[in-house]
């Protein structure tokens, strides 16, 4: 599951051509996906990973680069053989706009396509970003199996402003 992409950004006096990869992640970036865990935690965009964690999942990551460096990652949590969640969604300030969370949500589908998961869900702020996805808003109560497994770590959990929202993938 990797893809490159030439995109074109418009500058002020020229237009540049930048190249995009979107990959599964290899043990060989479990440092930066923690580094760039940590710097959106310290945001309280995401919930703490250990490298030990991104160690053995690594098999479930993506990784986002651009020109070279690792802007962007996002992962997908299996739960029961029938719901999984893109979860670990971030890029960086600097590559946002590029293209990248888009192409990192869209090879998460895939990945859930490949592995006949029906349903994939998230929760998060950036809810126009997942809908323009496919994705439609939804009730958290929808997925007890994240309450039980992340938000009792999450330390806003009784006052989270996350919105849940899905995408059946057998409609897709």
């Amino acid at each position: 599951m990797s893809g490159r992409y030439a995109i074109r950004m418009a500058g002020e006096a020229t237009t540049l051509e930048r190249e995009i990869e979107i990959r599964s992640a290899t043990l060989a970036d479990v440092p930066a996906i923690a580094e760039l865990v940590a710097q959106f935690v310290v945001t309280g965009d995401l919930l703490p990973r250990s490298s030990e964690s991104i160690q053995l999942t690594i098999n479930d990551w993506v990784v986002g680069i651009l020109d070279g460096e690792m802007v962007g990652i996002g992962s997908l949590l299996v739960y029961t053989p029938v719901l999984a969640e893109v979860r670990s969604l971030a890029v960086l300030g600097k590559a946002q706009g590029t293209g990248i969370g888009r192409n990192i949500v869209t090879t998460l589908i895939e990945m859930g396509k490949s592995r006949q998961i029906p349903t994939l869900f998230a929760l998060t702020r950036a809810v126009r970003f997942f809908e323009k996805l496919g994705f439609t808003v939804t009730d958290k109560e929808n997925f007890p199996e994240k309450i039980w497994h992340a938000c009792r770590l999450c330390p806003i959990q009784d006052n989270c402003d996350e919105i849940a929202v899905v995408l059946p993938l057998e409609a897709t």
